[in-house]
């Protein structure tokens, strides 16, 4: 029983790939040592093997910290210091030389493994930071989303709740009402699809069907403000491991931004191409361009410039498209307006 319990305790010890990279060197090293002659035609051997002590007490010390570079130094130091007083009869003034590097060993490795472990607690508290950051924009751009249509909701309930309201009005406040708490619901959502994405189900999808039906969503938007969508597809375009649905999320986000952007009767361009190892999607609007101002913060959580905007469609574009392995880029289209290129790798490479 006790034997067992000793065997589970020393499993997840034994299975670390980080143990075996420091082990195995050490045992190697010693074995070489102690298997070679102790004598001056092999003197300069032995200086080359005292010295590769160093690479494992290292690697201990940056992967473990102190207590790794620490022990890993008093391990080498119990198995090294025999050799060194069976040499002591042989070559004394070595032997002094050889009793320095093992002090040598044990100074590096817990003087490394402590400024590892220094490093490593600046790099984490850096890290918690920015996600505190990070949080703390989030929760503002959500209160600021949700306080406009609130105070919509707020106002025209009060004045339902006075009465003696004409039918016409009372229908108007109604619909602001729900007009209002469609428009929350859907921050909720929005929100919800950032923070917690769902998990994708990836099948082999033909992106130029994907793209197709994007474009066939996008639709009633572009016609609403007489934009035309024209599409060009790749027939050597081949299929792509993603999810659909998620895909076409993205697609549609983009799709549905350069619509925005782009003034009435002009056209958005959407074109599929393909290459050895690559799909490219882009889609070109001929607007006004990036926002400088925003320019740098292009997919952070609710950086927008629209009135109506939210400012969370090309982070959760982006989001989407690097889960699936690919890559999104928003420039300056030449000539004017915007260019989003969505960069896909082709199934099986």
């Amino acid at each position: 029983m006790m034997n067992e319990d000793m065997k589970e305790k020393l499993r997840p010890w034994l299975d670390s790939p980080r143990i075996w990279l420091v082990t195995v060197p050490v045992i190697a090293i010693t074995l070489l040592h102690y298997l070679t002659p102790a004598s001056h035609t092999f003197h300069m051997f032995h200086g080359i093997l005292r010295r590769l002590y160093y690479v494992p007490i290292l690697s201990a010390a940056l992967l473990s910290g102190f207590r790794g570079g620490i022990g890993t130094a008093l391990i080498v130091s119990v198995l090294y210091l025999p050799h060194v007083a069976q040499r002591w009869s042989e070559i004394p003034s070595q032997t002094w030389e050889a009793l320095f590097e093992v002090v040598l060993y044990n100074a590096l490795g817990g003087l490394t493994g402590w400024l590892s472990e220094s490093v490593r607690r600046q790099r984490e508290a850096l890290i918690r930071s920015d996600q505190l950051k990070g949080l703390g924009q989030m929760a503002a751009g959500m209160a600021h989303e949700v306080r406009n249509p609130l105070a919509s909701i707020t106002a025209s309930a009060s004045r339902l709740r006075k009465g003696g309201l004409a039918d016409g009005i009372r229908d108007e406040l109604l619909g602001i009402v729900e007009k209002e708490s469609t428009r929350l619901d859907g921050v909720v959502r929005d929100f919800l699809g950032y923070a917690r994405p769902a998990r994708l189900v990836i099948t082999s999808c033909d992106v130029n069907t994907v793209v197709a039906e994007t474009v066939s969503l996008a639709g009633h938007n572009a016609l609403e403000r007489a934009v035309t969508i024209r599409l060009e597809t790749d027939s050597a375009a081949g299929p792509v491991s993603a999810d659909p649905s998620r895909l076409k999320q993205a697609l549609l986000n983009l799709l549905l931004n350069a619509v925005q952007a782009a003034p009435g009767g002009s056209k958005v361009l959407v074109k599929t191409a393909s290459g050895r190892k690559e799909i490219i999607v882009s889609i070109r609007d001929s607007g006004a361009g990036l926002d400088p101002g925003i320019r740098s913060r292009l997919f952070e959580p609710f950086a927008t410039t629209k009135p109506d905007g939210m400012g969370l469609g090309l982070s959760i574009a982006r989001q989407i498209v690097e889960a699936h392995g690919g890559r999104l880029a928003l420039e300056d289209a030449p000539g004017g307006g915007t260019v989003a290129r969505i960069t896909m790798p082709v199934e099986g490479k």
